[in-house]
């Protein structure tokens, strides 16, 4: 979140510009990371929980899909090949974009060799609903 205090009141007052009557504020706006510059996001379109399954953008394979042993989850294995520099933080996401809830944390790999980045997600139960991954690269502070 960002804070933006306005120069208003007795600081204008000070300067000869309006009257000690009005009051500084302060203004709080949402950001994301979009917003920010020098933030890029790249998105692998609609991926099936189907192994084999390449999606349209990014090249992003779904490499395998495996049901857990007590099948209340799909354990899927998916390849970008893509800068892993590009991927400091990586979700995912339904088509529509709403957070998708996992079963436990990604695992990410990065190949750096082959420019490649490898994520392995636990979805909950045997859905076929398909998902997105998004991968947004933050410049270093």
């Amino acid at each position: 979140m960002l804070k933006f205090h306005s120069v208003t009141g007795f600081s204008l007052l000070l300067m000869g510009m309006f009257a000690p009557s009005m009051a500084q504020e302060t203004i709080e706006m949402e950001t994301n990371e979009t917003s920010l510059p020098d933030v890029k996001v790249l998105e692998t379109g609609l991926l099936k929980n189907v192994a084999g399954h390449q999606g349209d953008v990014l090249g992003a394979e779904v490499t395998s899909v495996t049901i857990t042993d007590d099948g209340r989850s799909e354990l899927i294995e998916v390849s970008i090949p893509v800068d892993p520099e590009l991927a400091d933080r990586v979700s995912v996401e339904s088509l529509s974009g709403q957070p998708i809830k996992l079963k436990k944390p990604l695992e990410i790999s990065r190949d750096y060799e082959n420019n490649n980045v490898g994520i392995i997600l636990k979805l909950p139960g045997k859905s076929k609903m398909g998902f997105k991954i998004r991968l947004t690269d933050v410049p270093d502070e």
